[in-house]
């Protein structure tokens, strides 16, 4: 039964994480200005204006893991959304990632394996529970739980 919870979540994850993981950046800051302001979007203008925008900041990731998972944001800033993801253990504080910073793939894929409650590795729960390198084994349960293609570790 658990395994059909986990697959319509993954399944809700998909489009965001579609949506999300083709956009990714490997800089620290974007210096596009997007044309809208997207905190004055609905959830599904903001999931359209995602395809619009060359790169995603964190402060993007963090609001589409939500409307991914529960199917809208209830949350009003981003301070808030960060508080209820750190809550449900889905962003790490030691990263020390801010809403403008550039969303990565391992960040992305340890939201959306947290959030599908993907089983962890033996590697995984040894080193990712000191957070060593838990965003890298979030990308390899990812492509094993095909939310991403097959050979894609790092940034385009």
């Amino acid at each position: 039964m658990r395994s059909g919870f986990c697959m319509r979540r993954a399944r809700r994850l998909s489009l965001g994480l579609v949506a999300v993981l083709a956009l990714t950046g490997c800089s620290q800051h974007r210096h596009y200005t997007p044309p809208v302001d997207p905190n004055q979007l609905t959830d599904i203008q903001f999931v359209h204006y995602l395809e619009t925008v060359p790169v995603v900041t964190f402060g993007e990731g963090c609001r589409a893991v939500l409307i991914a998972a529960d199917g809208a944001d209830r949350f009003d800033s981003f301070a808030a959304r960060y508080a209820e993801l750190e809550r449900r253990g889905w962003v790490r504080d030691a990263w020390g990632l801010e809403a403008d910073d550039l969303l990565d793939l391992g960040t992305m894929c340890f939201m959306a394996a947290e959030a599908c409650d993907l089983p962890p590795s033996a590697s995984s729960t040894v080193l990712g529970s000191w957070g060593l390198s838990d965003r890298r084994y979030a990308v390899r349960k990812a492509v094993a739980a095909k939310l991403v293609a097959s050979g894609r570790t790092s940034c385009r």
